[in-house]
């Protein structure tokens, strides 16, 4: 059982159309329990990858989970989006952004700049999910042998509220009660973030780590990094919140190639 679960294991990471190595084990997982349904309720031995079944696995999509996406008016711009909001899926959105021809470059390539954006619930610990997501990428680098350090990855650091506009307002589908208003009025959670990555690290450029009231000022600052990042590339990850995420599909107009 053990050698049939690893020969599925190989055969998914060449066919799952989803990216990040958990999406391999979870795929595995529900391919061998649609399996096993099946073969109750038909008596007949299924095979483990029938042509339907790789047929659903090539085509599956997931917005906003682990997905690379180029902006269709700045080309020099990829978007890296996954609303992990725990320690454990945000560990595995930084297995899959820190690695070779996502977050870091392939070789010879130009070095990205690199931004997040990030926000957490109000009651969240953010400054576990920050220290974690670092770690992380320190582990990482190093496995992958490269010669940056956890401190210097990210250029900018952007916390901002899950507020779509910057007028206040939020897209129709997006609003949430979640978001305290006396905690919004100050922006506490993000100043409690902000204070926690330069705790985290003291030597990053003060001038780089920006409190925000809404999404669409965090799109600004990054517009701004791509007219001076000199025609490098710029990867931008967007993690801590589903609302987050959906929110910056709208505002950076990624909706067509996103969706």
């Amino acid at each position: 059982m053990k050698a049939r679960c690893a020969a599925s294991i190989s055969i998914l990471q060449t066919i799952i159309g989803l990216a990040g190595a958990h999406q391999v084990q979870n795929a595995n997982l529900a391919v061998h329990l649609a399996r096993e349904f099946l073969n109750r309720q038909t008596g007949k031995e299924e095979p483990t990858l029938s042509p339907a079944v790789v047929e659903g696995l090539v085509n599956a999509k997931w917005p906003g989970r682990c997905q690379a996406v180029l902006d269709p008016k700045y080309p020099q711009t990829s978007w890296y989006l996954d609303g992990a909001h725990t320690v454990e899926s945000l560990d595995c959105c930084m297995q899959w952004f820190v690695s070779p021809g996502v977050g870091i470059q392939k070789d010879g390539s130009k070095k990205p700049t690199r931004v997040l954006i990030f926000n957490c619930t109000s009651g969240r610990s953010g400054d576990s999910f920050l220290g974690a997501m670092l770690a992380k990428a320190a582990a990482q680098l190093q496995l992958h042998g490269h010669s940056e350090t956890a401190e210097a990855f990210f250029d900018h650091a952007i916390f901002c509220a899950n507020v779509t506009y910057a007028d206040g307002g939020f897209k129709g589908d997006l609003t949430t009660k979640a978001i305290a208003e006396d905690d919004l009025a100050v922006l506490k959670t993000q100043t409690q973030l902000a204070a926690a990555w330069r705790a985290l690290h003291p030597s990053f450029p003060a001038s780089n780590v920006h409190v925000l009231p809404s999404i669409e000022h965090a799109v600004k600052i990054v517009r701004g990094v791509q007219s001076d990042a000199d025609a490098a590339p710029v990867a931008v990850l967007v993690a801590g919140s589903l609302h987050l995420v959906g929110g910056l599909i709208e505002v950076a107009g990624l909706a067509e190639v996103a969706l």
